[in-house]
């Protein structure tokens, strides 16, 4: 995903702001970090390099002491990332300078004391960055170094696994929780997305329990904010709120310990009508992303979700019409894929089917009946609205006949039922671009 394509969701006047106040978040670093606009990085350390992978390597400070090793991420490396022009022979962009930082050396090490010495001082770093007089296009990929930074990496040799790093998740809740508008949409964004990643990792390597609640808390009230603040266009806060969205499905959990938050709020946020497309498909595929509680029937939630297809087929009806064009198959195809996983879950295994009780399913037949329809003609070359209207049509009558009272029970004994065969959708799951 473009990190460039990012950042038009922003408005110029969040962009513009000055971070002042939000002090309070960004610490002051210390000494041994510092870093200032227009400082020059030490190029006579360059000649360190290789022997500071070595030390990686070997995980032990044995070509270079921890001083010398220090000394070439201070003064030298580290300090690329604070220039606009960031390598000496330009030809490396920030983007290019982050995947080598993470290739390079993270690739390197792995774990071992080199390696914790050099998240140290990467987090301590980018923090200074982000606190200091710099161009918005170094912040922001500062924020998103943060993002990536892992306690451990993947290492086979030695058993680990791949661990995100406690505390830049941590610092990163309080960018995005951050009620100050000095702190800008282009540090919330990279700060979102890095909370994404550990959410996405959550499932096979769990976030610390002190910071987990903290987490779905920041992306339920993300979620829930309906209404942009004056700094942000309606377009930025709807991308946000469907990667909130994302985020919670990605977790795998239905909520906080002892409740079911995150189901209720997806649920009501498929349900508003009042809510952008792009939102509503973004919480209903979260459902298929997650493991629901198997005490909840989800038939109705299988209805809501049915009823988005339904919206969204004659909103493109319409449309063809007005316009006299052909129906845009592409549009369509987003939202039947959000619809697809959100059923049957991306492996077919997952999703609201899991919790209709065997009585019902004749609904979850009915419904890969049709979605297997709609494949199928959004696979021709041209699709004619009379021959999308027969299936709204079919549509409509599963939501009338299965559709009422649909909402969210009370938990109650659900029946096992079979995983049924997921149809398979050609299409790309929920875009991140309105």
């Amino acid at each position: 995903m473009s990190v460039s394509a990012k950042l038009v969701a922003c408005t110029r006047l969040a962009m513009l702001l000055a971070l002042g106040a939000a002090s309070l978040v960004f610490s002051s670093a210390p000494l041994y970090a510092q870093v200032a606009p227009g400082a020059t990085p030490n190029q006579k350390l360059r000649s360190r390099n290789s022997a500071v992978v070595t030390d990686l390597r070997e995980k032990n400070f044995s070509a270079l002491d921890e001083a010398q090793f220090s000394e070439f991420f201070t003064d030298y490396y580290l300090q690329l990332f604070a220039q606009p022009d960031v390598h000496p022979k330009k030809d490396k962009n920030l983007a290019e300078l982050r995947a080598e930082l993470r290739v390079r050396f993270f690739g390197a090490g792995k774990s071992g004391a080199p390696y914790n010495r050099l998240n140290e001082l990467t987090f301590t770093m980018m923090k200074a960055i982000i606190a200091g007089d710099f161009p918005i296009s170094v912040k922001y990929n500062a924020m998103l170094v943060i993002g990536e930074l892992n306690e451990t990496e993947f290492d086979a040799a030695v058993g680990a696994k791949l661990k995100p790093l406690p505390k830049a998740l941590d610092f990163m809740i309080k960018v995005v929780q951050s009620k100050s508008s000095k702190v800008p949409d282009y540090l919330r964004v990279p700060a979102l997305l890095g909370i994404l990643r550990h959410a996405e990792i959550h499932p096979t390597q769990p976030m610390p329990p002190d910071l987990r609640p903290a987490v779905t808390k920041t992306l339920l009230e993300l979620l829930a904010q309906k209404t942009p603040p004056d700094n942000r266009t309606p377009e930025a806060q709807a991308w946000l709120r469907r990667l909130a969205a994302e985020a919670l499905g990605s977790m795998g959990e239905p909520g906080l310990e002892g409740g079911a938050e995150v189901l209720s709020a997806l649920a009501a946020t498929v349900k508003d009508a009042n809510n952008p497309p792009s939102v509503r498909c973004a919480a209903a595929q979260a459902f298929g992303e997650m493991k629901l509680p198997n005490n909840v029937d989800t038939s109705g939630l299988c209805i809501d979700v049915l009823a988005l297809l339904d919206m969204a087929s004659k909103k493109e009806i319409a449309l063809a019409k007005e316009e006299q064009t052909e129906l845009n198959r592409r549009r369509l195809a987003t939202c039947l894929a959000s619809v697809r996983i959100a059923i049957y879950g991306p492996d077919a295994k997952r999703g609201l089917q899991v919790g209709v009780p065997e009585e019902k399913q004749e609904l979850v037949k009915k419904i890969r009946t049709n979605l297997i329809a709609m494949i199928k003609l959004l696979d021709k070359g041209t699709v004619k609205p009379s021959e999308l209207q027969v299936l709204v049509t079919n549509l409509e009558e599963i939501i009338k006949t299965y559709g009422k009272g649909a909402a969210i029970p009370g938990p109650g004994p659900v029946a096992a039922a079979p995983a049924a065969a997921a149809p398979p959708v050609r299409g790309k799951p929920v875009a991140r671009a309105e």
